[in-house]
């Protein structure tokens, strides 16, 4: 096993509007390359992007420095610059990675070139897996992005509540039985509800529920991993049989080493690519049937 990169201080981003590179010329003339999500991810030139919106994170722009520094092999857009306005928009500046979504070719592709599409994301994975973080959540040390958490039921959009970060594997699955109780009306678990926690709680007991896919020692901060955390196939650019870009890290954090897998999955329609996620993103089957199991149990009233 190679040993884990420094964790690293990130340079602060720029958050001061007034110094912002990109005008609002520009913005107005730019063409919204995503006109149907909540925010936008405009073309400001052959270039360059713009994404912009109230949900835009600054942990998507550290996130992306941070592959730049520790796996530079991974085909990520190239931060410019990141800010906040004084309005708590979020906007990233980023350069624009050539190629088209792979959801546009996978189901014309021949076996052999999805084999070789799905190795080379595997290899890609494989490394940005390899960063490690002390704690579970979003890399700038925000909440934990993780969909598990995602479930609330009977809230208000400005009252959802948000979990973590976490500095330990016990932390998190006391977060995940608190986000079950969330997800239950008026927050009341009934007697098989009480089962799930259990489940929940036992593992946060037996962190070796079943390490067979990996290589590293059993300790409660072993597996905070970087993970994606929306790789679904319009997140990935191809041109000419390669893979040309990893896009949106919205969602990308530290997390446990099952995340992917099952994020992946979850956001996958097509039975030929949900076969190629196994090969592509690698996690115990003993754990993934477990948060499998645990995140069908969140969903009962929140139904997503």
């Amino acid at each position: 096993m190679s040993s884990s990169p420094p964790l690293l201080t990130l340079p602060p981003l720029n958050r001061d509007g007034s110094s912002a590179s990109v005008t609002e010329e520009q913005i107005r003339c730019a063409r919204d390359l995503h006109p149907i999500a909540p925010g936008k991810v405009l073309l400001l030139s052959d270039s360059s992007v713009l994404k912009s919106g109230p949900d835009v994170k600054m942990a998507e722009a550290h996130t992306l420095q941070l592959l730049a520094q520790l796996a530079p092999s991974v085909p990520v857009p190239i931060l410019h610059d990141a800010y906040i306005d004084e309005e708590g928009k979020g906007y990233i500046r980023m350069s624009k990675l050539a190629g088209e979504p792979l959801s546009k070719h996978w189901i014309h592709m021949s076996d052999c070139e999805r084999q070789s599409i799905t190795k080379q994301l595997a290899r890609h994975f494989r490394e940005w897996r390899k960063i490690r973080g002390s704690f579970l959540g979003a890399v700038d040390a925000g909440p934990c992005p993780d969909s598990i958490f995602g479930h609330a039921h009977g809230f208000s959009a400005n009252q959802t509540p948000s979990y973590g970060p976490y500095s330990n594997r016990r932390e998190f699955c006391a977060g995940v039985v608190e986000a079950l109780r969330n997800s239950r009306p008026k927050g009341k678990v009934d007697s098989l509800d009480q089962q799930t926690v259990e489940r929940i709680v036992a593992d946060a007991a037996n962190i070796s529920l079943d390490d067979s896919c990996d290589d590293d020692d059993d300790t409660d901060t072993a597996g905070f991993v970087l993970t994606h955390g929306d790789l679904h196939m319009g997140n990935v650019l191809v041109l000419d049989g390669r893979v040309r870009g990893i896009v949106d890290w919205s969602e990308a954090g530290y997390s446990i080493k099952e995340r992917e897998n099952l994020e992946t999955k979850c956001r996958s329609g097509k039975a030929s690519w949900k076969q190629a996620v196994d090969s592509i993103v690698t996690a115990s089957s003993a754990k993934i049937e477990h948060w499998s199991y645990i995140i069908n149990e969140m969903m009962a009233y929140s139904g997503i």
